[in-house]
């Protein structure tokens, strides 16, 4: 096959293979004092974790020595020369005469050296797996003479120790300058060396943040590091001036250090295997109050308040002008001075305590005394594992934390304590008042409407105030006491009970009622407040008070009566969503209802008739409306919506909470509206007689008239103090977005309105309405999944984007919005369709009346009996849908028949049952499993106690918070807790059978998948079968079997996760162990878990996974013969891979000189007489004249041999990586290596890019080398005419180009310039994304083969080298 036949990505694939097969011979971890390393070259640590070469940073063309990660994405962690780079890629990298590492330039002059002054021979640098470069002394035991991890650059790596800046040996992390500059920034991080450690990051010697003082566990301004563990740092401090920091991570195959980046801020990063790239898991700059002192002296900063900084109590602002202006650096002062033994200290909590404090080893009480005592002394503390701290100086770099903190006593006078004192229990007294559930929806309703009024304000540009809600009907007259005896108290959903009694005064005036029910929490103050601001309120427009009346608890109040009713009945009455897509169709139109006619269609006519003509752009007003304005599709939005309020059939049109949805765009798909109820219009305006009488009103031939009362229009009236202003809604005033806010605004109203988190036996809850926890966590109501018109009722996160993780009728859907949820008579939870029909029940037997049903704010809705001290008798978190909650047991009971497992839905949109299940299995040990049609889909490994094993993440994660408890055999059941109560986390089974765990950011606005069982390739349950081991990372492993009993041994497989079909717990270990599965010949496999005990299994090894972090030991048994053969197993394949590589090497040479070739099989080898015989066969049987012939074998004791005819013109590899890929030192001088290799790939990379061969190829004109063509084509800048048609395309021009480009960089004349393969490798993957220019190939000239002038050939060279190349004849 030619070159120009290979597809082009089995090109890309050729090239890569190559370089990586090439690059093994080619790295090392060590320079010795006679080698250097230069600009192509690398070292490569033991483990392959870190390499040291050269580069050049994006964007610049200047060379630097450095110490990278070595993976895909170069990110550098060490420089040496960073004061002083190369000009160009001819440096190396070497050990000196005096034994000093240093970097040569191109004229072999000193850029950077380590400086030491003792000067030794006898010495070697080593790149450890740690990126610890090191110099040893090989004369004295390989002692450490100088290390790079005593010279930090900006990055702090594993065991790596960062002092402070007054050390005498300070080693300390300096930024770069810019990304691509590594010359030193302005940003160091020091470890500071006090009694009580910080760490500090510095900008040009000023502080710029500060983490806080080191408690022992962790720095007290980093509260995360509580929760990972302290991310693995400690602190070491001798002595007062002394102290470093070092951390080791719990997972040596994570990648992870932290990185002082040039704007200075510290990020601790993680590479991801996933994503090829690093996440940051934590940075020094989360939020705004990083930088240091941000609120100056005696102000603190929280990044959740607006603004961020406030002063202490008793403080005020220093500079009030610069403190509005959002510049807070001057701080705050106090209000009263300090009057030392008069003083107090008030306590504030949950902080990040102020730098520049004093420690005394003192008791909390002593702590106290002493800074009482001492009139300089301004704050004190005692924070857990740190002691006592005094503060004598400003207060500066204070912050509230979200979480954690420490407390801090600050000093006032006395006078100011008393202050805060008062507010302080004016606050308790108010959050006491406001625990009462009336109270608090009675505030937030009120806070709507004054919302309502302020938006109402903005958007008409007038000042109002909306006439107040009364609800009235007229039923009879009232008898002597004032009140009918069949008048029924009317309850108010939000807590509020009023019961409103119409009749008739004995004048035959007619009154409404409204009187004040006993059980209600309001009292006279309250009934006072509405007298005195109703009284002073008089206006035509407004309901008239006209008496009062208090006698015991009776309180009356005795208003006019309004026939026609308030107006928020013809608002908000039953009809509020036509009413509102009305309105919603006004706005976008700029059209009043009641006064348009096109064609003599009323306005939701037009709009129904522009929307089926696809022309409803064509009703939005164009004065908030131009083409360019990219408002088209918002306002296209309203105008679907409001058609769907205005649905004829009530059934289609959607509730207020679904409206919110929809117009928020949280339901990204709009339904297609149906017709609208009134179809036609009569026309009022003067018309031709003809055509009144022949005009038709409608269809439905509906009458609309104008409500009166009053003997006045019903209208929105707005009252500014006594003046009378009546306006009707001028439209064009109404930005788009503004109306947005208007809509959602009263949406938000009316959800709020019905939100109470619980339901009684008299009540119900409908499509509109929502059960929400007491702590606004989780809320109960109808909810339709994405692309679904049906309607389910859930449990879901009370959060931006819908999350559904209960719910009730996954089986039987509801078709419209009609549903009511409620108590039943009999005491069940039911869920009623619109005929009142049971589509969902709790199906509890015992009848019991006293019953209510409760949202708690974990998201567990129960169901309690209110006569038995709230007993609950139903969960929802003991029949869970897809989601796992927090303090939800998932639990199996063998005994009872019981389990609470996880179930998927059907698709992301379908909440149906689907396929998977998730399940906790109460063996001896217990596991949890996924199930997929009742088989095996995926399996956590055994419980150890702390986790489980199969998951070694869990181990950095304080298990998840996850915990599982066993009481008896049989019974099983498991639970999390999230150990920080801001943090919203839980875990979903999804419909491809993952569990995940997910986390919420407030950032993001959106869930973070922080763990999932499909996290690699080998999550499926036995996906490599009995026997076999599953490795994500280097593929599968299938140990041999076979053994009998009596010549059988046990064979350790280390590192290998727990497999299935687990056996019996028994209290035998060690040597026991093995005996006992050893003597028993149905055990086949055993292990000693730790935290678990003695594990044996009798069958099939299945579900076996090997992990990269972790991991438990597996002993199998083996034969005898197997187990011997497996000892050096690893060694074995190394050394054959090696001498198969030598003998393909040598064969070229050696066996032209025999007349039959020989192969023969290494006792080592695990190959056996069955493959031996296996060869024989095949190769006696194809008897061909272009296949090499079998001659004979021969088998003796273990010698095994093949005697196959010698070729003697070698093998068809000779033809194609023959004579002509020879680089020139070893074709004339016979020098051999790693670049003689490059050479050859270097002119086979040619080759690939012309599809000519080197040895065939030659220019007519100038009878040159296909190298020597390729310089030259590339000196002219015409390198590209090189390039096969076959494969060229212009959008590969560029790789193309790279390739010949590289390829005349490996045929260079001087074989120092030649790039090793790992720098090829990297050029070739764009790693290295500038690549040098080459210079002159080896051979320039070549000796043309065709007949030509007796002149021409007397004149021509062959190269300078004057090498001959002879034709090879055809073989055989």
């Amino acid at each position: 096959m030619a070159f120009r036949d290979l597809p082009y990505h089995d090109i890309h694939l050729l090239l890569l293979m190559l370089s990586c097969f090439l690059i093994i011979a080619a790295s090392t971890d060590t320079i010795r004092a006679n080698e250097s390393l230069s600009g192509s070259k690398s070292l490569i640590s033991g483990g392959n974790r870190f390499k040291l070469t050269f580069f050049s940073p994006p964007n610049r063309s200047l060379w630097y020595v450095g110490i990278m990660f070595d993976i895909p994405e170069m990110t550098v962690v060490w420089v040496a020369n960073r004061n002083r780079p190369l000009n160009d890629s001819s440096g190396t990298f070497q050990i000196s005469s005096d034994g000093n590492l240093v970097i040569l330039d191109g004229q072999k002059q000193i850029v950077w050296s380590i400086n030491l002054s003792s000067s030794v021979a006898n010495r070697s640098a080593v790149l450890l797996d740690t990126g610890n470069l090191v110099l040893q002394d090989d004369s004295n035991n390989t002692k450490y003479v100088w290390e790079s991890f005593q010279h930090a650059s900006d990055s702090w790596l594993e065991k790596m120790k960062i002092t402070g800046l007054g050390m005498n040996e300070k080693n300390i992390l300096t930024s770069w300058t810019s990304p691509d500059d590594p010359t030193p920034g302005s940003f160091t991080m020091t470890i500071e060396p006090s009694n009580v450690p910080q760490s500090f990051v510095w900008k040009d010697g000023d502080p710029f943040w500060r983490s806080g003082p080191w408690n022992g566990s962790i720095f007290t301004g980093i509260p995360d590091m509580a929760r990972n563990d302290g991310y693995g740092v400690k602190v070491v401090s001798d002595s007062p001036e002394t102290a470093y920091a070092i951390y080791t991570h719990p997972y040596p195959s994570f990648l992870f250090h932290y990185f002082l980046n040039s704007l200075g801020s510290l990020e601790q990063k993680v590479w991801s295997d996933v994503k090829k790239g690093w996440s940051i898991d934590w940075s020094s700059t989360s939020n705004e109050c990083y930088m240091y002192g941000k609120c100056g002296p005696f102000g603190s900063c929280n990044a959740q308040d607006r603004p961020i900084c406030s002063c202490f109590q008793g403080f005020i602002p220093t500079n009030k002008d610069e403190w509005k202006g959002g510049n807070w650096t001057s701080g705050c002062t106090r209000k009263t001075h300090l009057q030392c033994e008069q003083d107090e200290f008030l306590k504030l909590e949950g902080l990040k305590l102020p730098d520049h404090f004093n420690f005394f080893n003192l008791s909390e009480g002593e702590c106290w005394k002493t800074c009482l005592t001492n009139c300089s002394c301004i704050a004190y503390a005692v924070p857990p594992g740190i002691g006592c701290l005094h503060w004598t100086h400003n207060l500066t770099d204070t912050q509230n934390l979200t979480y954690g903190g420490d407390d801090l006593n600050i000093r006032l006078a006395r006078s100011e304590l008393v202050i805060c004192f008062l507010r302080f229990s004016e606050k308790k007294k108010k959050k006491k008042k406001q625990e009462h559930l009336i109270i608090i929806v009675i505030t937030v309703v009120m806070g709507f409407i004054l919302v309502a009024i302020c938006a109402l304000k903005l958007l008409s540009k007038y000042t109002g105030k909306l006439i107040s809600r009364l609800l009235f009907a007229k039923t009879k007259e009232i008898d002597d006491r004032g009140y009918s005896e069949e008048m029924a108290p009317i309850h108010d959903k939000h807590g509020v009970k009023l019961e409103d009694l119409p009749g008739k005064l004995p004048n035959g005036v007619e009154i409404a009622i409204k009187r004040l029910a006993r059980s209600s929490n309001q009292g006279v103050e309250e009934f006072m407040n509405e007298v005195e601001v109703i009284s002073r309120l008089q206006h035509r427009n407004l309901v008239r008070l006209l008496g009062c009346c208090v006698k015991s608890e009776e309180k009356l109040l005795v208003y006019e009566y309004m026939p026609n009713g308030s107006l928020d009945a013809h608002l908000f009455g039953m009809s509020v969503i036509p009413n509102f897509g009305v309105i919603l169709l006004e706005i976008v139109g700029r059209k009043k209802h009641s006064s348009f006619y096109d064609q003599q269609l009323s306005l939701t006519a037009y709009a129904w008739k522009l929307w089926n003509e696809g022309k409803i752009v064509n009703l939005i007003d164009p004065a908030i409306y131009e083409d360019d304005s990219g408002m088209g599709d918002d306002i296209v939005r309203c105008g679907n919506v409001g058609l769907l309020c205005v649905q004829e059939i009530a059934a289609d049109r959607p509730n207020m909470a679904t409206v919110l949805s929809l117009l928020s765009c949280e339901i990204v798909q709009l339904p297609r509206p149906k017709q609208p109820a009134i179809f036609g219009m009569q026309s009022s305006q003067s018309a031709d007689p003809s055509t009144k009488r022949s005009s038709k009103v409608s269809v439905n031939d509906v009458t609309i008239s104008a409500v009166e009362g009053r003997s006045y229009k019903v209208r929105l009236v707005l009252v500014l103090a006594s003046e009378e202003q009546e306006v009707m809604l001028n439209h064009k005033n109404f930005p788009c977005y503004a109306l947005q806010l208007f809509f959602l605004i009263l949406s938000c109203f009316y959800m709020f309105s019905a939100a109470i988190d619980i339901i009684r036996a008299d009540e119900y809850l409908s499509d509109s309405e929502a059960l929400i926890s007491d702590g606004n966590k989780f809320k109960l109501s109808f909810f339709s999944p994405p692309n679904s018109t049906l309607r389910y009722l859930g449990i879901m996160y009370n959060l931006p984007v819908m999350t559904v993780v209960w719910v009730a009728n996954r089986n039987k859907p509801l078709n419209d919005s009609s549903g009511t949820f409620q108590v039943s008579s009999d005491g069940n939870l039911v869920v009623l369709d619109g005929r009142k029909e049971i589509v969902w029940s709790t199906n509890l037997s015992p009848s019991v009346v006293n019953r209510s049903v409760v949202l708690l704010n974990t998201g567990n809705l129960v169901l309690r009996d209110d006569s038995n001290d709230n007993a609950y008798v139903w969960e929802s978190f003991q029949h869970a849908s897809d989601s796992w909650l927090e303090k939800m047991k998932i639990l199996t009971d063998l005994s009872r028949n019981e389990k609470s497992i996880l179930t998927s839905w059907t698709s992301p949109d379908d909440p149906a049952p689907g396929s998977f299940t998730m399940t906790i299995e109460p063996l001896d040990i217990p596991q949890s499993f996924i199930w997929k049609d009742g088989n095996p889909y995926y399996r956590t490994g055994p419980w150890n106690g702390q986790i489980f094993t199969g998951i070694p993440f869990m181990r950095s994660d304080y298990h998840y918070g996850t915990d599982v408890v066993t009481e008896i055999p049989g019974t099983a059941y498991e639970m999390f807790t999230v150990p920080n109560s801001s943090i919203i986390l839980y875990y979903i089974l999804n419909s491809s059978g993952s569990l995940e765990e997910k986390v919420w950011s407030d950032e993001k606005k959106g869930w973070d998948v922080t763990w999932s069982t499909t996290i690699d390739e080998c999550y499926m349950y036995g996906k490599c079968g009995p026997f076999g081991s599953c490795d994500a990372q280097t593929g599968q492993y299938v140990p041999a079997f076979g053994a009998s009993c009596p010549e059988a041994k046990m064979s350790g497989r280390p590192e290998t996760g727990l497999v299935d079909a687990l056996g019996k717990l028994t209290s035998s270990v060690n040597r026991t162990v093995l005996d006992a599965c050893l003597s028993d010949c149905s055990c086949i496999a055993y292990a000693v878990p730790p935290g678990i005990g003695c594990l044996h299994w009798t069958h099939n090894l299945t579900d076996t996974h090997k992990l990269n972090d972790g991991g438990d030991d597996l002993y199998i048994r083996l034969a005898q013969s197997e187990l011997d053969q497996r000892k050096d197993h690893r060694r074995t394949i190394v050394i054959s891979v090696v001498l198969g590589f030598i003998l393909v090497v040598c064969a070229y040479f050696l066996l032209k000189y025999k007349e039959i070739a020989v192969k023969r099989l290494a006792r080592s080898s695990n190959q056996g007489v069955e493959e031996f015989m296996n060869e024989v066969e095949v190769i006696s049987r194809l008897q061909h004249r272009n296949l090499v012939r079998l001659l004979g074998c021969c088998v003796e004791s273990e010698e095994k041999l093949l005697v196959y005819e010698y070729m003697p013109n070698g093998s068809l590899d000779a033809y194609l990586f023959g004579s002509g890929y020879m680089s020139p030192e070893y074709a004339l001088r016979g020098i051999f290596s790693e670049k003689s290799d490059g050479y050859s790939f270097g002119v086979l990379l040619l080759e690939i890019v012309s599809g000519k061969k080197n040895s065939s190829f030659y220019d007519e004109d100038q009878q040159l080398f296909l190298t020597a063509y390729a310089w030259k084509l590339w000196k002219e800048g015409k390198i590209v005419n090189v390039m096969d048609p076959a494969i060229y395309d212009s959008g590969m021009e560029d790789d193309i180009l790279r390739y010949a480009n590289v390829g005349l960089l490996c045929v260079q004349e001087v074989a120092a310039d030649r790039p090793n393969t790992s720098t090829v490798l990297s050029m070739l993957s764009c790693e290295i994304e500038e690549l040098p220019h080459p210079k002159q190939p080896a051979f320039l000239g070549m000796q043309s083969s065709q007949s030509t002038e007796s002149s021409t050939k007397s004149s021509s060279k062959c190269s300078v080298n004057d090498v001959t190349f002879s034709t090879v004849d055809q073989g055989r």
